[in-house]
């Protein structure tokens, strides 16, 4: 087993050869990975709608330190020459926490905002829309308010996540009221 040492993340930064510690970090999951909210950031969803979706999509392709500490800045109000002074382990579990957050995000909009869409959509070419990330919905928000996706960005992601999820149920309802009444004539 390797064994190393309980070094600040400053310390990890300066060292010239990283790969053991990178090697504990990815496999030593109780003692690297174990998710702890030593911040007390809490639940994410009272963040900004940006910040989360910017996380989401940074951690989804694998965060980087420079980054992760830009979060961390903006979640905790501590600056990066503060942070990096905590150990490793802590900041790693940190990261643990908030990849759980975003991972527990992640399960209510699928259940709430996941659409299937119909072969006539696919046939049409609806996955093009994916190229634009979360601009669609940030855009749907921004027209049902009368603003830009810039300041929907601003708004509390628990917000957004109910205005998109009323928009998804009465589109829903909408569908099913329009089957309903052409079946009738």
């Amino acid at each position: 087993m390797i064994e190393i040492q309980d070094i600040t993340l400053k310390e990890y930064f300066e060292l010239d050869n990283r790969e053991e510690y990178d090697f504990a970090i990815k496999y030593t999951k109780s003692l690297y990975n174990e998710a702890l909210d030593i911040f007390e950031i809490g639940d994410l969803t009272v963040q900004s709608f940006g910040l989360v979706k910017d996380l989401q999509f940074d951690i989804e392709q694998g965060i980087k330190w420079i980054k992760l500490l830009d979060y961390l800045e903006i979640l905790t109000n501590r600056n990066a020459k503060e942070l990096v002074n905590y150990k490793l382990i802590a900041i790693c579990r940190v990261k643990s926490y908030l990849a759980q957050e975003v991972e527990r995000i992640n399960t209510i909009e699928s259940e709430l905002l996941s659409y299937v869409a119909t072969s006539e959509e696919q046939s049409a070419g609806i996955e093009g829309f994916n190229k634009f990330g979360t601009y669609g919905q940030k855009r749907k928000l921004a027209t049902t308010f009368n603003t830009t996706p810039y300041e929907i960005e601003k708004w509390k992601y628990s917000d957004c996540l109910l205005e998109l999820y009323y928009q998804r149920v009465e589109h829903d309802f909408q569908d099913k009221l329009f089957k309903i009444k052409s079946n009738k004539h």
